[in-house]
């Protein structure tokens, strides 16, 4: 895990990014392999075509983050990762048609820009295919941490434990003074440490307080410092 922005992102996510970065680079290439060079018949110098090469590579991945490709949150669910990719690469079609029309220097041959897309698209989707057969999954899931131990927490616990592809990964529940805590006791947390400090050392991204739950008043200081 990284932080980054006070969110902790998770080594194998950005791994992932810098792999369809270069997916995206060389698809250029290879369009240019094949049309330019085809075409031409002069040799493809990859310096000479940088410029080109680095706005597609660039307004495609930005257009793709945008997308919230690169979300944790979408990483669980095939099909909307798909259609993710493929609205990605209509948008960055526009997007890219775009800054060809406003600076025609950068602009890339319409067969180069073809054989670009459709590489593109087919080494992402293979990408991501292997991605989500080798990587931990576990680790893009939103790590929370629930204060309280009581029939709600019990209801969080549970949703956990029953759903077949939860979104979230619940490190803990911090019992409140004096509560009689329900849900499993291996994973309730000692309150020796600042609430804070175990958010931190859990690496926790959202802290929840199921509100039925609450006994007394709220840590309010605990959880402004832990933000």
């Amino acid at each position: 895990m990284i932080r980054i922005f006070r969110r902790y992102v998770p080594g194998s996510l950005l791994v992932l990014a810098a792999i369809e970065a270069s997916v995206l680079f060389m698809a250029v290439y290879a369009g240019l392999l094949f049309r330019w060079a085809e075409v031409t018949g002069e040799e493809v110098v990859l310096v000479r075509f940088l410029p080109e090469v680095a706005v597609y590579v660039g307004v495609v991945f930005l257009v793709m983050f945008s997308l919230g490709l690169y979300q944790k949150e979408h990483f669980q669910n095939l099909e909307t990762t798909f259609v993710r990719i493929i609205f990605s690469f209509i948008f960055g079609f526009f997007a890219l048609s775009v800054v060809f029309y406003a600076y025609p220097p950068l602009a890339i041959w319409r067969s180069v820009f073809a054989v670009a897309f459709v590489v593109s698209i087919v080494g992402i989707l293979l990408a991501r295919y292997l991605f989500l057969r080798v990587a931990d999954l576990d680790a893009l899931k939103r790590r929370i941490l629930v204060l309280g131990a009581g029939e709600r927490a019990a209801q969080i616990e549970a949703l956990e434990r029953d759903s077949k592809a939860p979104s979230f990964l619940c490190v803990g529940f911090v019992p409140f003074p004096d509560e009689a805590a329900i849900v499993d006791s291996h994973r309730t947390l000692s309150e020796r440490r600042v609430l804070s400090e175990t958010a931190r050392a859990r690496r926790v991204e959202e802290i929840v307080v199921p509100i039925a739950d609450r006994r007394g008043p709220l840590p309010v200081d605990s959880l402004l410092a832990s933000r």
